[in-house]
């Protein structure tokens, strides 16, 4: 890449493309042949010259930060039981949350996690620990029973998504089927 110092701006040239830096962020790119002029400015460019303003670096981190909040993270999960007898007078549902391992359980956000995106656990009974001994933490959270059971279609086996969010806007998203017994 060629740089060229001119007058309150910055020439580039790479793969036959000319940029040039307007302060403030702002980038023109020009393309073809033609003649611009600005600051003071004059240069030719080859005709039919085409002109794009690229984003300013505050637009950057915002489209950046936009992409965070919008990725979503597959997260491994684990529900017990795992055989639901609905029947059964227990309290809770309880369900694992275990992130890939770049990502930190510590950052997960418990008021926003829901199960099948209607039910919240209870905040109050949450704990940090390796339920599956695979040296990756796990987030323990629990869910009301009789709210779970009512919210379950009448089929043997149930898928149960959990979703939620990290303290920097990341999502993440995870599955897990159960069997429910009809004794």
């Amino acid at each position: 890449m060629n740089v060229i110092m001119c007058n309150l701006a910055l020439i580039f040239f790479k793969n036959g493309v000319f940029m040039k830096n307007l302060g403030k962020g702002l980038l023109v790119v020009l393309f073809g042949f033609g003649m611009v002029s600005t600051l003071g400015l004059s240069m030719f460019f080859p005709e039919g010259s085409n002109l794009k303003d690229f984003d300013t670096p505050e637009e950057k981190k915002e489209e950046s930060l936009e992409k965070i909040k919008n990725k979503i993270i597959s997260a491994t999960i684990d529900i017990n039981p795992d055989k639901l007898n609905l029947k059964s007078k227990g309290k809770w549902i309880t369900v694992y949350i275990e992130l890939p391992s770049k990502y930190d359980v510590n950052d997960i956000i418990l008021d926003v996690i829901l199960l099948n995106e209607l039910i919240s656990p209870e905040v109050r009974l949450y704990k940090i620990d390796d339920n599956d001994n695979d040296i990756i933490p796990d987030l323990m959270v629990k869910f009301d029973r009789h709210a779970v059971k009512s919210y379950l279609e009448d089929t043997q086996f149930c898928e149960i998504t959990i979703t939620g969010k990290l303290v920097d806007g990341i999502k993440f998203e995870g599955s897990c089927v159960i069997e429910q017994l009809h004794f």
